[in-house]
């Protein structure tokens, strides 16, 4: 896990007590700093084992305070967060409409556990797993995890659209992916991987959607026409996504020589309006890396990395288009 501090200290810094501040204290600074973190937690829920991050760190780089700072006013804002849930404020009253099954009472529940165990994780020098973590609260509150996780992405995806920059109409969107099938040469995988193991070579390259997709719902809240991303797996009842964001991957090629092998992408993406049988948008694209070649890496996770930002830009200009 990476060094100490957890998104989960944040949740409530950022969804119980900022959205209180008065339009005078809650400027742009502080509302950039809450978007940053709240598409952060967002992305980490939606992996498959979410873990800490430093993300105090981040925003201490990024110029937000330095760490002693951003510690001391979470311990405060943990305070005010209570009171939040004990006053049954208008913010409180707002996101008992996205608890689906659970009750009043097992929202209360959940969220007094949780700001119980973000007080330990502030207190703590300690590494800390975000799902953990969530999973104690909900035990602690006797709700079901596969309700808690939901609830606290529906909460989540609800307050990312509060900052000027985004376009009024910004979307949300669900992501899944499929890799069809294509022929391809062991040679060049050879040359790339530097290594004649085909089984690690084979798992690199099989299903290749496993890693595009989280990418890609990673990547996507930071264009400013889409509001926020989730996995199609993780999607429930709570979120009523816009559109459906298919992404093909019809070919994985290589460029270039030996010296310098270049992987390249074949995509088709296909957007589709929440209800709609058909897409509305379908856009083939190729993608070869200037960057991510055998003569840097022999490992395809940076190529990844590209595609994701790719298919991001592509996707934002034509939803910016409309």
């Amino acid at each position: 896990m990476t060094e100490v501090r957890v998104l989960l200290c944040l949740l409530f810094w950022l969804l119980f007590c900022l959205p209180t501040l008065s339009d005078a204290q809650a400027g742009s600074t502080e509302t950039a700093l809450r978007q940053e973190a709240l598409s952060a937690l967002l992305s980490e829920l939606q992996q498959d084992y979410p873990v800490s991050s430093d993300l105090l760190g981040q925003l201490a780089s990024a110029g937000r305070g330095n760490r002693e700072a951003l510690r001391d006013s979470l311990a405060k804002l943990l305070d005010a967060a209570d009171r939040h849930r004990e006053q049954k404020t208008d913010t409180w009253k707002g996101w008992l409409q996205l608890r689906g099954q659970l009750s009043e009472r097992e929202v209360d529940k959940l969220l007094r556990h949780l700001v119980v165990v973000a007080r330990k994780i502030v207190d703590s020098d300690a590494n800390f797993a975000l799902d953990t973590s969530l999973g104690w609260a909900a035990r602690k509150a006797r709700v079901p995890l596969d309700q808690a996780q939901p609830f606290l992405l529906a909460v989540l995806s609800a307050e990312i659209l509060r900052d000027d920059e985004r376009v009024p109409d910004a979307v949300g969107i669900v992501v899944a992916g499929w890799t069809n099938s294509y022929s391809f040469s062991m040679d060049p995988l050879y040359f790339f991987f530097d290594s004649r193991d085909d089984k690690l070579i084979l798992e690199e390259v099989r299903d290749i959607q496993r890693f595009v997709v989280p990418r890609a719902v990673k990547v996507l809240p930071e264009a400013r026409s889409v509001r926020y991303a989730v996995r199609k797996r993780n999607i429930s009842a709570l979120l009523l996504p816009d559109y459906l964001l298919l992404i093909n991957i019809d070919e994985l090629s290589f460029t270039g020589s030996n010296v310098d092998l270049r992987p390249c992408m074949e995509t088709t993406l296909e957007l589709t309006s929440n209800g709609a049988e058909s897409p509305e948008w379908k856009h083939v694209f190729q993608f070869c890396t200037e960057k991510q070649g055998s003569r840097t890496t022999h490992r395809l996770s940076g190529f990844y990395d590209e595609v994701a930002l790719e298919i991001r830009r592509r996707l934002a200009e034509y939803l910016e288009s409309k």
